[in-house]
């Protein structure tokens, strides 16, 4: 399909803060037709990278006839399960201009928040998912581009230490396809990944996470992917995306 109020609560944070694109300022390699690749001085910017919701959100029934709030600019897959998606700072504190009241994010005044489905209802709370948003943006044919993004997971309650099973995780990834197209399972995206949870296995703050990936582009337009997996069932299983 495509499409807070609480420091730790019970669940799995992540996140893409402050998703950014750059142009690599390597030497271009040669060019099958003219053994000269053209370069662009000036890196393409994402629309709405932060997830501002001063930038715009779009608001699109889920399958279970939910309020899906999907960033301006962004497209959104979700691939499995059913979990609500929103702007953190329209969710907690109800309204976009409201930037006293603490929401998590890495920058700015708002990121993406993801909550699994059910997320402290019994009998199965916190139900799996898979999120993917994508963005096409336009390049220039052989350019190296690079992408860096924020993320952070917490699965399980507030309680310390917290509860999350051991094995338990929640993916991070973000991706390019160099090709330029809108399919997260297609062959060629260069994919990097990160499971750490908020804490480590012995109760450690790990916080934020950064992902950084790059591709060289095959066409006149690249699409940079974020990803966010929760395959396990757990309660409070959450995300955010800045």
């Amino acid at each position: 399909m495509k499409t807070g109020q609480a420091r730790w609560g019970g669940w799995a944070l992540l996140w893409l803060v402050g998703c950014a694109l750059w142009w690599w300022g390597s030497e271009p390699t040669a060019s099958a037709a003219t053994n000269h690749w053209t370069v662009p001085p000036v890196a393409p910017v994402l629309i709405n990278r932060n997830f501002e919701c001063s930038d715009g959100f779009v608001a699109e029934p889920s399958q279970e006839g939910q309020e899906i709030m999907v960033p301006l600019g962004w497209s959104l897959i979700i691939s499995d399960g059913a979990p609500s998606v929103s702007s953190t700072r329209l969710f907690y504190s109800k309204t976009c201009d409201d930037s006293n009241s603490f929401i998590e994010k890495l920058e700015g005044r708002d990121s993406l928040l993801v909550r699994s489905q059910d997320i402290e209802t019994l009998p199965t709370p916190g139900k799996p998912f898979d999120v993917i948003l994508y963005q096409q943006v336009d390049a220039t044919y052989g350019g190296a581009y690079s992408l860096s993004g924020w993320m952070v997971t917490l699965c399980g309650s507030k309680s310390k230490p917290f509860d999350c099973p051991a094995g338990n995780f929640m993916m991070k990834a973000i991706g390019i396809d160099p090709n330029g197209g809108t399919d997260p399972n297609a062959e060629g995206i260069t994919w990097v990944e990160n499971s750490l949870n908020f804490v480590d296995d012995h109760g450690k703050g790990l916080g934020w996470q950064n992902l950084y990936t790059s591709a060289t582009a095959l066409g006149n337009k690249i699409t940079v992917f974020a990803r966010m997996t929760s395959p396990f069932q757990w309660h409070g299983n959450l995300g955010f995306m800045d």
